[in-house]
Parts: structure tokens; C-alpha cells; sequence
């Protein structure tokens, strides 16, 4: 049999010799205690494969251990590491020892924090890569202070029509309505209303469309030039949108009427150069009336112009340009 004394409560328990270099639990305190190896002198040993001598009840044994708990391995750590001494009694002298509770597995919660750190982890970079192309297009309040690099200024849009320069102080528009014009008449639109946005609010202009068979005019503003506001220009958007190109058209009552407005210059679009010659040429003088209005000539499309259009840009000191779809539409 071994003897040994309680670490805590200093019990003399007494056990059989099969439990030695095991753990039992103190029968009067609770404590768990760590066997000796050695047997005490005289003491008989079991015999191989004979019955287990009975001694005094215990109530831990290497014996009853439950495969898989786990409970015995934690017992043989805990009577090692000296921490049962007081700080592992699971109840009073002569109360019921409760089961110890199940260990649960730390890998599912452990998976989850990872799972949430990866997350915000994902979170951190999109917004720090949103934050930064962001920053990237912001200009810098500081460029150009210090030796710094100067902010990029943005750039002045010069008044024109499809690169033709018009930095005079009024211009009028005189575009045809018919059915030359027809395969560009939007994108002729589009241009004009690039161009007078161009001019901006202190200078005038005034879009008058060529004569058709029925002598009916069009022109905005009705009443003459006008500035080239945002409210004027959405006006003559709303006027262009009730004009159907279509029949044929004769340019000199539009020019006349645009030259009675004495502009700084005249913008004349047509899609029939070709078919101009010098008869155009000399009505283009008359409607002048000696007045040194120069008068910028865009062909629609390109190859077949004609040489009246080169001819009346030259004659009035304009520009003449062919324009086709890329050119109309600012390309």
C-alpha cells in the first residue's frame, strides 16, 4: 500500500501500490495529488496477470480513466506545475465533486476571427485605393507654393466655329435648311450650339437659316442679336428643334438680314458648295453692301466643296473650311 499526505488539507490517504506515478483526488478536501512512484519496503507487489489487490477506496484511479476526455492528461499537468495546491478544489469536504465541463474545440471560433479579419482587412484596402485615386485627381492647394509644381490652369475656351476663331464681338450664324444639308443637319446643330456656348454672356449672336422655296424665315432671337447667355442658348436649342431640313433654299435674304445686324462676323454653312458658283460669289458682295463684314465659309463634308465657298472667304477676309462629322462634333 502507499501513503501519502495531502498537499492541502494533510490527510493521510492511503492507497493501493497499482496507482503509483498516477493522480488521485483527496477524499476530504478535493485536492488532486500526484502519487509517489516508489512503494513503501515490504510492501507486496500484484502479480502479473493475477487480480488486483483491494485496498482502500480512492477516488481517482489510473484505471477509470475515460477514453478520449482528455481529463487525464489535464490532471497529470495541473499535479506537475504545483497549482493544486488550494487553487483546484472543486468542492468542500463531503460534497459531490461536479464533472468537469467538455473542452470545446477553438477551431470554428477561431475560423470566424479569421474570416472577420480578412474582411476588414479587404474593406481597409478598397477604401484606402478609393481614397487615394481620389486624392490623386484632387488639385493640390499647396501646388506652385514653395517650389512646388503649379496647378495645371484650366484651359480658356476660345469663341469658334470648328476651330475657326470668332473673338469679335458679335457673330451671326447663317446655316442651310435644305436638302443638301439634310445628312449633317444635326451634327450642324450641335456645332452651333458649341459655338455661341463659346462666345459666352458679353458677346451677341443671332442663328438665321436659310430661305426655302416658300419664303418662310427662321431666324433666333426673332428680334435680332441677343447675348449669348445659357437661357439664349437653350432657346435657340428649343427653336432648332422645330426646324426640318428639307426643299430647296437660297441664301440671300438670310445674309441680308444678318448683315442689317452689322455682326463682327458671319458664320455661312452650307452643304452645297458644289453646286455655287460665281453668281453666289457676287450675291455674297451685294448683301455685304460694302460694310467689312468678313464672312467665314464651312463646307458639309468633305471632297466636294466647290470653289465659290474658298472664293467669298477670300474675297471677305474669312476663313473657309470643310467640315465633316469629326469636325461638327468638336473632334
Amino acid at each position: 500500500m502507499i501513503q501519502l499526505t495531502c498537499t492541502h488539507c494533510q490527510t493521510v490517504l492511503t492507497m493501493d501500490d497499482a496507482f503509483a506515478g498516477g493522480v488521485c483526488r483527496c477524499q476530504h478536501c478535493g485536492t488532486i495529488q500526484t502519487v509517489p512512484k516508489q512503494v513503501r519496503p515490504g510492501a507486496a507487489s500484484p502479480k502479473p496477470g493475477g487480480p488486483t489487490p483491494k485496498g482502500p477506496k480512492t477516488l481517482y484511479s489510473t484505471a477509470a480513466k475515460v477514453q478520449g476526455s482528455g481529463l487525464d492528461e489535464l490532471g497529470d499537468i495541473v499535479a506537475s506545475s504545483g497549482l493544486s495546491r488550494g487553487a483546484l478544489r472543486t468542492a468542500p469536504p463531503g460534497a459531490a465533486v461536479p464533472a468537469p465541463a467538455p473542452v470545446r474545440s477553438l477551431i470554428p471560433l477561431l475560423a470566424a476571427a479569421a474570416a472577420i479579419i480578412v474582411a476588414l482587412g479587404v474593406v481597409v484596402v478598397y477604401l484606402a485605393l478609393s481614397r487615394g485615386g481620389a486624392d490623386a485627381n484632387r488639385p493640390d492647394p499647396q501646388a506652385g507654393v514653395g517650389g512646388g509644381t503649379a496647378p495645371v490652369a484650366a484651359a480658356i475656351k476660345t469663341p469658334n466655329f470648328c476651330g475657326i476663331k470668332l473673338e469679335v464681338p458679335s457673330v451671326a450664324y447663317v446655316l442651310d435648311r435644305g436638302d443638301s444639308s439634310r445628312e449633317y443637319f444635326g451634327e450642324m446643330i450641335q456645332a452651333t450650339l458649341r459655338s455661341i456656348e463659346s462666345l459666352g454672356p458679353d458677346r451677341k449672336f443671332q442663328v438665321i437659316f436659310w430661305t426655302t422655296s416658300s419664303g418662310n424665315d427662321v431666324a433666333y432671337p426673332v428680334g435680332g442679336m441677343a447675348y449669348a447667355t445659357s437661357e439664349s442658348v437653350a432657346g435657340f436649342r428649343r427653336a432648332a428643334d422645330e426646324v426640318i431640313p428639307a426643299g430647296s433654299t437660297n441664301a440671300r435674304s438670310a445674309l441680308e438680314r444678318a448683315m442689317k445686324q452689322n455682326p463682327g462676323a458671319v458664320v455661312l454653312v452650307t452643304g452645297k458648295g458644289w453646286a455655287l458658283d460665281d453668281g453666289f460669289v457676287k450675291m455674297v458682295d451685294s448683301a455685304r453692301a460694302g460694310r467689312s463684314i468678313p464672312v467665314h465659309t464651312i463646307s458639309l463634308g468633305k471632297g466636294n466643296s466647290g470653289a465659290a465657298l474658298p472664293a467669298v472667304a477670300k474675297s471677305t477676309g474669312g476663313e473657309f473650311k470643310e467640315a465633316g462629322r469629326t469636325e461638327l462634333m468638336g473632334g
